[in-house]
């Protein structure tokens, strides 16, 4: 813990208020070991100033509290009226409750009683430095939402905007896709096909009409617009018209050669009142009718495909009591290499039912239908018991993917350590994937059951990574092992530089919190290649193997 304080406190500087002479001397050499500028001061007026004249310039604040002209606590309130969230340190002599309880009022990071041991103050400031060290990370990593070719805000904008408007209220959403645009940049080079990305998304840009119409590059030669507004149906046809004439009917003019595309969209209503994701997923699927029938675009309305999702919702509630009655809920295993020791290092245990006729379903369409019925709890359960008994006794890693939703059921927790006794699991042997796309909201219990799975020597990962809310202070809360990055950000990585970028930073963050990542859909050789040049530790995906009944080198006979 120290070489990585003095690593990064190398890059700080510190503001340090002080009245007595000799103890300002005294700590201005102790931090002038450590800290890259240590400014002094000898009142909270000349403190003051000295912040006034370049806020930004101090990561830490540093204050005896009783001094002439001004003391520490009217300094720190001037400082915090600049910068709210100012790194402060409290180090007086005064130790009555009401000194301390105005520094708490006022925000201060710690209050330490003088005479300051020099173990103990170490031991403040690592932890003040190091925690600054984190949130700059942080940041960084958040900057990253923004798409490099266009300059629009990205997929992981996108689906972050759309959490915190739903807690105020239900946004519409447009998807617009770029028909056949592989043959644009087949037909006339990568640039000319950059060129009408960029150059598309200034038109629709210029079409919104006010800042309650936000305009994204979700991939590729995908966009979508999210509307922050009520908006009645006239104006949704009004902008899609608008938009189709744009792109559609006007070439785009690159090196004196006219380039045409058609352009197709989709659109969600607000008033259908989908939540978060749900909508992206409606609006893709309107997307997919789009291209079937050959439109240019489709309003989706819930109402035409009610009739189809109760049957289907029937026939596949029939599917899942039958599977679990006939113990067809099986296990498939797929490969994670290691991508530093060449070599498989742990499978992932994923999920599948087998219905009557024997054919096999994965989890997309029935685990959303068992959550709905109940059931899932059931076959989470089964997941658990058959994943032990198969690597049960075996000095082979594996992982199991868990809910929020399953690690608050008493049932499912108790089926693990049920389970991790029964079938003499080893410790470290098993990992579990908690889905980071579903928000974790219930620390408390969150955190009790990671603990106890740490203490017997298991792993935590969090799947999915940049799929959903990304929350990097929960990363760090949850003291997990891994990160599994999740596939939107690894499928085109060997040309998405914007992809690059961020996994690029994420991966550097996770170095310095010692956490390991995984990528998934690594499915060619060229993602592979990239996967391993950015330094990830794992990777997982049909190039490394496809999920079977089998682990690699098993027949299948």
């Amino acid at each position: 813990m120290l070489g990585a304080f003095e690593k990064e406190a190398k890059n700080m500087s510190v503001l340090y208020v002080e009245d007595e002479r000799i103890i300002r001397e005294q700590m201005k050499r102790l931090l002038g070991k450590f800290f890259a500028d240590v400014k002094i001061a000898e009142d909270g007026e000349k403190g003051l100033a000295f912040y006034q004249d370049n806020p930004k310039a101090y990561d830490i604040v540093m204050t005896d509290i009783s001094m002439p002209h001004m003391d520490g606590l009217e300094m720190i309130k001037a400082i915090k009226a600049i910068n709210s969230v100012q790194h402060i340190i409290v180090l007086s002599a005064h130790n009555d409750a009401d000194n301390l309880l105005k520094a708490i009022d006022l925000g201060v990071d710690h209050f330490m009683i003088k005479p300051v041991y020099r173990e103990k103050f170490l031991h403040v400031i690592q932890k003040a430095v190091l925690r600054i060290a984190r949130e700059r990370e942080i940041k960084t990593i958040e900057k990253l939402y923004s798409d490099v070719m266009t300059g629009l805000p990205n997929r992981f904008k996108l689906l972050k905007d759309l959490q915190e408007q739903y807690e105020q209220n239900s946004p519409s959403l447009f998807l617009l896709n770029i028909d056949n645009f592989k043959e644009t940049n087949d037909l006339f080079g990568y640039d000319a096909g950059d060129f009408v990305l960029v150059e598309l998304s200034k038109r629709v840009r210029a079409l919104l009409p006010d800042d309650n119409y936000n305009l994204y590059r979700i991939q590729g030669d995908e966009y979508a617009i999210l509307i922050n507004c009520s908006v009645p149906s006239s104006e949704y046809l009004g902008l899609v018209e608008r938009i189709l004439q744009e792109a559609n009917d006007r070439p785009f003019l690159y090196q004196d050669l006219d380039i045409y595309i058609t352009l197709s969209i989709s659109v969600v209503r607000g008033e259908d009142g989908y939540q978060g994701e749900d909508i992206v997923l409606q609006a893709n699927r309107a997307m997919n009718i789009v291209k079937e029938k050959k439109k240019s675009f489709l309003i989706y309305d819930p109402a035409q495909w009610t009739s189809e999702d109760y049957k289907e919702n029937l026939k596949y509630t029939r599917m899942i009591k039958e599977a679990l009655h006939n113990d067809k809920i099986i296990l498939y295993y797929q490969p994670i290499w290691n991508n530093r020791k060449q070599k498989i290092g742990k499978y992932e245990c994923l999920v599948r039912l087998v219905d009557e006729e024997g054919q096999v379903h994965g989890p997309f369409k029935f685990l959303k239908i068992a959550k709905k019925t109940k059931t899932h709890g059931l076959i989470t359960r089964r997941v658990i018991e058959k994943s032990f008994q198969r690597f049960s006794q075996q000095n082979i890693d594996f992982s199991i993917n868990l809910s929020v939703q399953d690690i608050l059921d008493e049932d499912i927790v108790q089926t693990i350590r049920k389970g991790l006794i029964d079938q003499k699991i080893k410790p470290g042997q098993v990992g579990f994937e908690i889905l980071e796309s579903e928000g974790i909201e219930n620390y408390h219990e969150v955190m009790k059951f990671i603990k106890e799975m740490k203490t017997l020597g298991h792993k935590i990962s969090i799947d999915d990574f940049g799929m959903g809310y990304s929350n990097f202070n929960h990363i760090i809360q949850l003291n997990v092992d891994y990160l599994k990055l999740d596939s939107s950000l690894i499928k085109n990585i060997d040309q998405d530089i914007a992809a690059q970028t961020i996994v690029r930073s994420i991966v550097h963050f996770t170095k310095k919190l010692g956490i390991k990542t995984i990528a998934e859909f690594v499915h060619s050789e060229a993602v592979f290649n990239k996967v391993r040049e950015l330094g990830i530790d794992f990777s997982q995906g049909y190039y490394i193997g496809k999920p079977s009944m089998y682990l690699m080198g098993e027949c299948e006979n």
